[in-house]
């Protein structure tokens, strides 16, 4: 078995630990061993599953403070974000501990004078998950606990850059569960890769449009679901009358900045009616000049670094072929870049010839890092239509102060939900997910979120 060391993402290369890596030869093994544990785990009430959950969520309380020590050094996200991620976590297991009997108890779906009809939510299986790098502790529980209580089976890849985080969280997990239940297996893609080959009986995998389009093709061929949460590239709005405030900045604070950018929904692209450009630029070089970018544990440090120098090099390669292309590239920050993988907040402006910018990777793709393209506008229907021109539907943010205009413009809007004024909706209650193929096919959180992992049966009988 071969051994990894887990090292920060800074340039100094502090050890984390070692974890155990996985051969794709072993998972032959471990999914014999997660199906022997579903013939099990799927007959246990859902009350006792839940009860389950609950211990573990006790000790993940506990150990809040290692886990999000080590979730800073590992991807570099600023401590304060990831006990806030932790914090999140903790209402999340809650939110499902406190509701998931009601919502996977049967219930009667139809009935008349001579009969009823009741609908059964059953588990399905082994689930191969897949989570990515940017949220290890929050991907990690949105993505196994929920079909666990619905009575499934785990065998869980983190991304391979954050393997300690995982291992340290699966760890308490693995403390309550019996046996097998879930299991835990470390590598690199071609891992991945062999997982979700394996004859589990669902893929659950938030990443790449690219990697998701291919475990489609996959899964495709033998029927078996796909959970797909992809890419985003969401856009902002900002009308005529908006009311340019702090409590906006905060959404630029929350959306694009923190975590340096890296958000699968986090606000990408800007635009904003002529009349405002200039007055909102100047608005955000005054509250973000003095962000402090430095050691992420640091309890004054707002940014820290990108989670590796692979991504720096692509992030700063783009930004230097936009800037040969007669955009103005404006940096907020200083920094000392002897420190890590550092990218400053930067806008990326090109008022009179919009064409440009707009053709860029920084509008087209995803770009995880703290960068904002912002373009002018002259009418609502040229935002909406520059907006909408994106393969990605994960979050919209729009600022206007005339809600009498919110039903008709949000009903041309493509994506799955439309923030309004900054409404915080990243929430355990409100189902999460893409809106075209390009951003995913299902939606984590809330009711669905949990019933998807089961497959529904209906009893029909005389009354």
């Amino acid at each position: 078995m071969k051994r990894h060391s887990c090292k920060s993402n800074r340039w100094e290369n502090e050890v984390l630990g070692e974890v155990d890596l996985t051969s794709p030869e072993e998972l032959i093994s471990i999914l014999k061993k997660s199906k022997k544990a579903f013939t099990i785990w799927s007959t246990v009430s859902t009350w006792e599953r839940v009860q389950t959950i609950s211990s573990f969520l006790e000790i993940y309380k506990d150990n809040a403070s290692k886990l999000a020590i080590n979730i800073s050094k590992e991807i570099g996200k600023p401590l304060s974000q990831a006990m806030s991620d932790i914090d999140y976590d903790i209402a999340y297991l809650q939110r499902h501990i406190d509701n998931a009997e009601k919502i996977l108890d049967c219930e009667i779906v139809f009935e008349d004078d001579t009969s009823k009809h009741i609908q059964y939510f059953e588990p399905k299986g082994v689930a191969a998950v897949i989570s990515p790098r940017n949220f290890p502790s929050s991907q990690f529980i949105w993505q196994v606990i929920p079909p666990l209580l619905a009575g499934n089976t785990i065998i869980y890849k983190p991304a391979s850059a954050c393997m300690r985080s995982a291992k340290l969280i699966s760890d308490l997990l693995i403390s309550v569960l019996p046996t097998n239940t879930f299991q835990l297996v470390l590598g690199d893609s071609e891992l991945g890769n062999s997982l979700v080959q394996l004859e589990t009986d669902m893929t659950i995998f938030t990443g790449s449009s690219d990697v998701g389009h291919k475990i489609s093709n996959i899964n495709g061929n033998s029927m078996k679901p796909s959970y797909l949460e992809l890419w985003g590239n969401a856009p902002g709005i900002v009308l005529s009358d908006a009311i340019i405030d702090n409590q906006m900045m905060n959404t630029l604070d929350q959306f694009r900045i923190q975590h340096s950018g890296q958000i699968c929904d986090g606000l990408k692209r800007l635009f904003v009616h002529r009349s405002r450009y200039h007055e909102l630029i100047d608005k955000i070089k005054i509250t973000f000049s003095d962000y402090n970018i430095g050691n992420p544990l640091d309890k004054n440090t707002h940014i820290g670094c990108l989670i590796n120098t692979t991504a720096y090099d692509k992030i700063q390669k783009s930004l230097d072929d936009v800037s040969m292309q007669w955009v103005d590239i404006i940096s907020l920050w200083k920094y000392d870049n002897t420190v890590g993988p550092f990218i400053p907040f930067a806008l990326l402006l090109n008022p009179e010839n919009n064409d440009v910018l707009s053709k860029s990777v920084f509008m087209m793709e995803e770009i995880f890092a703290p960068i904002l393209p912002i373009i002018a506008f002259d009418t609502i229907e040229e935002a909406i239509q520059m907006a909408n021109d994106s393969k990605f539907g994960l979050g919209w943010y729009v600022r206007w102060s005339d809600n009498q205009i919110i039903n008709s413009l949000c009903k041309q809007l493509r994506t799955w939900n439309i923030n309004i004024n900054n409404t915080n909706y990243v929430l355990p209650q409100i189902p999460f997910g893409g809106y075209t193929r390009m951003s995913g096919n299902f939606r984590e959180h809330g009711k669905t979120g949990l019933r998807d992992y089961t497959e529904t049966k209906i009893l029909s009988m005389p009354k």
